[in-house]
């Protein structure tokens, strides 16, 4: 791991601001899919909840696995921009 830090304290600033970006993404997105998860399953069977309720978010677009969904695809880009910035930094040090 500190060779991992060190080497990328060598890089160029714009390479190290790709990084964290892409870090940040990838942990935010993590996060917040976790939760997703964990809250969807509270929410499951809850006996106060009108059946019209969940057809009405479905239709708004708001449904649990649209956003799951969502939340994927943004997770897949942040780690496909990530994996280029690493790739063009290590083209760049050969």
């Amino acid at each position: 791991m500190r060779d991992l830090v060190h080497n990328l304290r060598q890089r160029p600033h714009h390479h190290r601001q790709a990084v964290a970006l892409g870090t940040a993404v990838a942990v935010t997105s993590m996060v917040a899919l976790v939760w997703m998860v964990t809250i969807s399953g509270k929410f499951t069977g809850f006996e106060g909840t009108p059946a019209s309720a969940g057809t009405a978010l479905e239709e708004s677009g708001l449904s649990v696995t649209a956003g799951r969904e969502k939340l994927q695809q943004t997770f897949e880009s942040a780690r496909a921009q990530f994996e280029q910035a690493q790739l063009g930094a290590a083209h760049q040090s050969d």
